[in-house]
């Protein structure tokens, strides 16, 4: 059920973070006005602290970091993904689903966005300026300067931005030209708040995002059989949706979601429950499998799922799967060479 909802939700932020190639800055524009319609509002934030992530003893075992450098596209901006400590951003929704799957590049994006690089240090980012320069037009806007695309199919409501000595700004003209980013909607503000620091953090308000989500209901109700069509449903029980990742936490990874009501939350906590259960009765073999490698990495994983279980407070439901001691060392015995 996540992945069809985040394969929707990853064509919206596609739109917005794949169009950063080719940024710069361009002539005079007015301002824009502190007050956002309610569809310029984004309903989907995201953090990415990679610093934190690559440094803990998981990720060390697992060499991720390297597997990151190597799934890393090229960068065009003189800088690759290891100079790169946090990611931070947000997305509004498109006017409606049409659009979203219409655009081609050219005009305006269907949607509003902001996302924050910042990098190792002044000397990645003034790389990352040099090489962006020689792909933009210089402009200044309330007495800022921002970079724009130059070439004509590229969105013509993109923008670029220096924000301090390591950082670098992407996003619409509407978000990079306001003084704050304050730009979340309601439901996302509350999401966000109820969010662990965690070094990988996503929040979506699924109501204000409703058309998205329950296209990606409907998409994903005629992809699997009819007795999983219930769980699919259930989302559109859920107000938000909340994932968080950490290696070094109490918690590996967090899902947490906000019932409409208390009786609405009442059924998330019963299908996640079955959902836990399924997961609990069909890994078991897999488990064998990593138990032939490692008993003890093996007799870990087995009691990090039976130990899932929903936790419900209220209108809020949580299920996080628990960060056992010594799990890193254990993780050695299947570590890449």
């Amino acid at each position: 059920m996540r992945t069809l909802l985040f394969s929707a939700l990853l064509q919206i932020g596609l739109i917005g973070i794949v169009s950063l190639i080719g940024l710069s800055a361009a002539p005079a524009v007015n301002a824009q006005s502190n007050q956002l319609d309610e569809s310029q509002k984004a309903v989907l934030v995201f953090d990415f602290r990679m610093d934190q992530l690559a440094n803990s003893e998981v990720a060390k075992t697992m060499k991720m970091g390297e597997k990151m450098k190597q799934l890393a596209p090229p960068s065009e901006f003189a800088v690759g993904i290891e100079d790169v400590t946090r990611i931070y951003g947000a997305v509004s929704a498109p006017e409606s689903v049409e659009a979203m799957q219409a655009f081609r590049g050219k005009g305006p994006l269907p949607v509003e966005f902001f996302v924050r690089f910042e990098l190792v240090n002044a000397e990645a980012l003034n790389k990352s300026l040099s090489k962006l320069a020689e792909k933009s037009d210089a402009v200044e806007i309330g007495g800022k300067q921002f970079y724009k695309p130059r070439e004509e199919d590229k969105p013509d409501n993109l923008l670029a931005a220096q924000v301090d000595d390591k950082t670098i700004e992407f996003g619409t003209t509407v978000y990079l030209t306001r003084a704050d980013r304050k730009v979340f909607t309601d439901g996302l503000t509350a999401a966000w708040k109820k969010s662990p620091e965690d070094a990988i953090r996503l929040a979506l308000d699924l109501e204000g995002a409703s058309e998205l989500v329950d296209a990606a209901m409907e998409q994903g109700k005629a992809s699997v059989p009819s007795n999983f069509t219930p769980f699919i449903d259930l989302l559109g029980a859920a107000s938000d949706l909340r994932i968080s990742i950490d290696y070094e936490n109490a918690n590996l990874l967090t899902i947490g979601m906000t019932g409409k009501s208390e009786s609405e939350a009442e059924d998330l906590e019963g299908g996640l429950q079955t959902l836990v259960g399924f997961g609990q009765m069909f890994g078991t073999q897999p488990i064998q499998g990593i138990k032939q490698q490692s008993e003890e990495l093996g007799t870990m994983v087995e009691g990090m799922l039976n130990a899932l279980e929903p936790v419900r407070e209220g209108t809020d439901v949580t299920l996080a799967i628990p960060h056992p001691e010594g799990f890193a060392e254990a993780l050695k015995a299947v570590a890449p060479n």
